[in-house]
C-alpha cells in the first residue's frame, strides 16, 4: 500500500486503531469468559461434590458411598472429558472411587479448587472436607472430585471463535465504510485533480474548484503562482515586441541609408545589403525562438480560426518573396471550411519558416522549382503539407534536423532555427511533424487536430 497516498494514509489510520481496538477486546474477552467459563464449571464441579457427600452414608460404623456409575455422567458434558472421584474416611483410606487424586498443597480448607495432572491430563479439581452425623457420632470424610479441561476448553474455543467471527465482520464492515467515508471526503481533491490533469500545461488562468476550505489556502498559492509566471510571461513578450522593434528600426534605417548612399559608389553594395538582411532575419527568427519556447508561452493568444482562410491571407504576403526567389508557388486546398484552435502569430511563422526552407533547399539540377503547399482533411485532423522538388533531407537525419542550430547545408546563408521553430510551433500546438522523402519530391507534414 502507498503510504504517500492521503487515501491510503486516512484508512490506514483509521483500521490500524480499529484493529488493535478489537485485539484488545478479545483479549478482555478472552479474560472475562475464560473467569466465567471457569466459575461455571467450578459451580458445576462443587454441585457434583455435593452429591457424592449426599450418597456417603454410615453403615455398621462404616463410610460406604452409595453413588451408581451413571451419577457421574452429569460431570461429562456432551460426552466431551472424563471425571474421576474418590472418598476417603478419616484414615485417608478410600472407600470409592479413583486412587492417586492428588491433594492440595494445604488441607486446612474445606473446600478448595485447584489444578494438577493425573494419569498425564490436567484436570480441575475440587477437594471437599465433611461430616457424618450418626447417633451422637461424627464421621470425617474427604470428597475429592477431578475433571479434565476438555469441555472447559470446548466451551472457551465456542465463544473465543464467535467473538473473532464478530470481530472479523466489524473490521469487514468497518473497512468498507471507511473507504467509501474517505472516498466521499476526498471527491473534491479527486476532482482537484482531474481539473489540473485536464488543464492544458500552459493554461495559467487561475484554478476555480469547489473543494474544502482546508484545500483553500493551496489553491490560493497556485493561483498567486500562475498569476506571477503569466505576469513574468507578459513582460517576457513585452520585452521581446521592444527588442523587436528597437532591433529592427535601427536595421530597417541602416539598409534605407545603404540604399541611398552606397548603390553607386560602394562596390560592396550588394554584399552589404545581403548582410543587413540576414542580421534582419537573424532578430526575428530569434525573437520567434524565444515567443515559442514552451516555458514562456501564454494560451490565452489562442482561439479558433478558419485554417483556409489564414494561410490565404500569410500568402498575399510572402508569395511575392516566392516569386522574387525565381520559384513557382501552387496552393492546394480540400475545402474552404477548415477549424483549428491555434496562434495566428505562431502560424503565420510556421507557414513562414517551412517556405523560407525550401526557397534555401528546394532548387534541383532540372530547374523544376516549385512550391506547393497543400491542405488536407480527415474525419479528425487537418494536414499541411509543404512539397517541393529539391532534394530533401534523408532519413538519418530527420530526427536531428528539428534540433537548434543543426545545418546540414554549411554553404547556404541561415540561422539554424527555422526547423527548431517549427518544432516548438508544432509542440505548442499539440500537433505533429514529419518528413518524407520520394525520388521525385520532399515533403513537410504537419498534421493538427481538427476544432
Amino acid at each position: 500500500m502507498n503510504n504517500n497516498s492521503i487515501y491510503n494514509r486516512l484508512i490506514l489510520r483509521l483500521i490500524i486503531p480499529m484493529i488493535l481496538i478489537n485485539i484488545l477486546i478479545f483479549a478482555l474477552v478472552y479474560i472475562l469468559f475464560g473467569q466465567k467459563v471457569n466459575t461455571f464449571f467450578d459451580h458445576n464441579l462443587l454441585a457434583a461434590a455435593k452429591s457424592i457427600k449426599e450418597k456417603t452414608l454410615v453403615e455398621y460404623d462404616k463410610l460406604i458411598v452409595n453413588l451408581p456409575y451413571f451419577s457421574i455422567d452429569m460431570l461429562e458434558n456432551n460426552n466431551n472429558g472424563h471425571a474421576f472421584y474418590s472418598v476417603q474416611n478419616e484414615k485417608g483410606e478410600i472407600i470409592a472411587g479413583f486412587k492417586n487424586i492428588p491433594d492440595p498443597k494445604e488441607k486446612k480448607k474445606e473446600t478448595q479448587f485447584y489444578y494438577a495432572n493425573y494419569y498425564d491430563k490436567e484436570v480441575r479439581i475440587i477437594y471437599l472436607k465433611t461430616q457424618i452425623l450418626q447417633k451422637d457420632s461424627i464421621y470425617n470424610a474427604t470428597i475429592k472430585l477431578a475433571v479434565t479441561l476438555d469441555n472447559r476448553e470446548e466451551v472457551l474455543r465456542e465463544i473465543l471463535l464467535l467473538v473473532i467471527f464478530i470481530s472479523l465482520i466489524i473490521i469487514f464492515t468497518a473497512t468498507i465504510i471507511s473507504k467509501w467515508g474517505v472516498k466521499n471526503a476526498l471527491a473534491p481533491l479527486y476532482n482537484l485533480q482531474k481539473t489540473l490533469q485536464s488543464r492544458d500545461v500552459h493554461d495559467l488562468n487561475p484554478i476555480h474548484a469547489k473543494v474544502p476550505k482546508e484545500v483553500h489556502v493551496m489553491i490560493d498559492g497556485i493561483n498567486a503562482l500562475l498569476t506571477r509566471i503569466k505576469g513574468n510571461i507578459s513582460y517576457m513578450e513585452r520585452f521581446n515586441a521592444d527588442v523587436s522593434h528597437q532591433l529592427r528600426t535601427p536595421l530597417a534605417e541602416l539598409k534605407a541609408f545603404v540604399q541611398l548612399n552606397d548603390k553607386k559608389v560602394d562596390k560592396n553594395y550588394y554584399k552589404k545589403i545581403e548582410l543587413i538582411d540576414t542580421m534582419a532575419h537573424t532578430v526575428n527568427q530569434l525573437l520567434f525562438y524565444a515567443k515559442t519556447n514552451p516555458g514562456a508561452f501564454n494560451k490565452e493568444h489562442f482561439k479558433t480560426v478558419n485554417l483556409f482562410e489564414l494561410c490565404e491571407n500569410i500568402f498575399e504576403k510572402i508569395v511575392p518573396t516566392i516569386y522574387d526567389n525565381n520559384f513557382e508557388f501552387e496552393f492546394v486546398y480540400s475545402s474552404k471550411e477548415l477549424k483549428i484552435n491555434c496562434d495566428v502569430i505562431l502560424i503565420e511563422a510556421l507557414v513562414s519558416n517551412v517556405i523560407n526552407n525550401s526557397l534555401k533547399y528546394a532548387k534541383n539540377a532540372l530547374g523544376e522549382d516549385l512550391i506547393t503547399f497543400e491542405i488536407q482533411e480527415t474525419k479528425d485532423y487537418v494536414y499541411l503539407l509543404m512539397k517541393d522538388k529539391g532534394e530533401g533531407i534523408d532519413e538519418i537525419h530527420h530526427k536531428n534536423v528539428f534540433e537548434r542550430f543543426v545545418r546540414l547545408d554549411c554553404d547556404t546563408q541561415g540561422t539554424g532555427l527555422g526547423l527548431n521553430i517549427v518544432a516548438q510551433i508544432v509542440e505548442l500546438h499539440k500537433a505533429k511533424v514529419s518528413l518524407k522523402k520520394t525520388k521525385d519530391e520532399f515533403c513537410l507534414i504537419i498534421e493538427f487536430k481538427k476544432e
